[in-house]
């Protein structure tokens, strides 16, 4: 008998989890969902993991190390309105050219957005904060985020698009 996919979450021990999500994501093609997905549950300690956090990124191993005391309370608030006894987390940075990234500016959810937004990002302040919305013709971004925050989008001096794009994994236990 097959179990819907939020029965087999709630019945599966860690392994079987990783096992599963692995076909969930070998077969949707969801690599990326699947890698982050990895690296929360066990950071650092497979060597997959750290190859892809070499290659795309950083882990910091508390928010405090991103060197900006606005960012670092923005997240902490976001923490800790879903969680309000964790009182820090690690952090993982994306590179602007992580596969990501890459797989973010090529997503109809991200197109969608700049063209919801565009007047905003190319105004004079540019757009502060709004939630971005992946859909699942973009399964992999869909399983990743789903929903996400742009903070600080705008237009830079050379026409690039600037904007920092932020989730909290946010399974409850």
């Amino acid at each position: 008998m097959l179990y819907p996919p939020y029965i087999t979450v709630r019945i599966a021990d860690k392994y079987s989890a990783t096992a599963l999500g692995k076909l969930y994501s070998d077969y949707f093609k969801m690599p990326e969902s699947y890698r982050l997905f990895r690296i929360g549950l066990e950071q650092n300690k497979d060597r997959k993991n750290r190859e892809y956090i070499e290659k795309n990124g950083v882990l910091l191993n508390s928010v405090h190390e991103l060197g900006s005391p606005e960012n670092e309370e923005l997240i902490i608030k976001r923490i800790q309105s879903e969680n309000p006894d964790l009182r820090d987390s690690k952090v993982l940075v994306l590179h602007e050219n992580s596969s990501i990234s890459k797989a973010v500016v090529k997503s109809a959810g991200f197109e969608k957005f700049i063209k919801d937004n565009f007047d905003e990002i190319f105004s004079d302040n540019g757009l502060v904060h709004k939630t971005i919305e992946f859909e699942s013709n973009d399964s992999d971004l869909f399983s990743t985020f789903h929903g996400a925050e742009i903070y600080d989008a705008y237009i830079d001096n050379e026409g690039n698009l600037i904007m920092r794009l932020e989730d909290y994994y946010n399974f409850k236990p």
